[in-house]
């Protein structure tokens, strides 16, 4: 009796650490949900994927997550609308996989395992004033918009800017790094933006007092579709021309999302 009160509070343990990570973006597909809550490392390769289904599907039974095929490609799975109210969310009504916004929100979860792993993100953060890359959170999109309402003026991580239209708004980074050298922004930048919209982006974060600069991530060409390098690089250029014009150091900065793969796959050490 008491292993089974043993087994059934691990499983319990394990179903929040799945929920709670879901409740960091819109939907993720179950292959980062084992390697993230069961790694292979640890649990071994069967025992991960065992695992891993046993707690999505009680999980599901109990009306916290959804699933479905994303893209023709592996199940993916997200909050349900109650899933997101147990998460504390002021905004429960969005959820689910964009489909238009797939790839970048994968691109997107792939640097943030980066960031939270502190054997890692030294490989593609610049260090801070401290010398050292100091994180002491990574903060996601979707969570800054569910606890927020999706209201700009109560977030604490939304940045005001002025849109092409004139009108004044609000801009959502992708994740947010907090430490002891202040906050930082990190972009990825998967489709092809106007260059000008973009340098606003740039402005609004070295125009903000929160944050100390933001690290934007380009698309490599692929399919006969242009990367992003180009307009991403041009744009980091010219805003931080901008601030040297005012006597002030660069805070724009550049990765290839090809780099983070890389650190993920274990092809880049310090």
């Amino acid at each position: 009796e008491e292993k089974g009160e043993e087994r059934s509070g691990w499983v319990h343990s394990k179903s929040d650490e799945v929920r709670e990570t879901l409740a960091l973006f819109r939907s993720l597909p179950t292959s980062v949900i084992r390697d993230v809550c069961f790694p292979v490392g640890e649990y071994g390769r069967e025992s991960a994927r065992v695992l891993t289904g046993r707690v999505l599907r009680e999980l599901q039974g109990a009306g916290l997550v959804d699933s479905g095929p994303v893209l023709g490609r592996e199940l993916s799975w997200w909050l349900t609308r109650r899933g997101c109210v147990s998460a504390g969310f002021g905004r429960p009504d969005v959820v689910g996989p964009h489909l238009g916004e797939f790839e970048h929100d994968m691109a997107v979860v792939r640097v943030w395992r980066v960031l939270c792993d502190p054997g890692l993100r030294g490989l593609v953060v610049p260090r801070g004033a401290s010398g050292v890359v100091d994180v002491e959170e990574v903060v996601t999109e979707r969570v800054m918009g569910g606890l927020s309402g999706l209201d700009g003026k109560r977030s604490d991580f939304a940045l005001p800017l002025v849109k092409e239209s004139g009108k004044a708004g609000f801009a959502w980074p992708d994740l947010v790094t907090v430490g002891g050298d202040g906050r930082c922004g990190h972009e990825v930048e998967w489709s092809q933006k106007n260059r000008n919209r973009l340098e606003r982006l740039m402005r609004a974060y070295a125009l903000d007092g929160r944050y100390v600069g933001a690290v934007y991530y380009h698309r490599p060409g692929f399919n006969g579709r242009r990367g992003t390098r180009g307009v991403v690089e041009d744009a980091a250029r010219n805003v931080n021309e901008w601030l040297a014009g005012m006597g002030r150091g660069p805070c724009i900065v550049t990765r290839p999302l090809s780099l983070v793969d890389d650190v993920l796959e274990g092809k880049c050490v310090g």
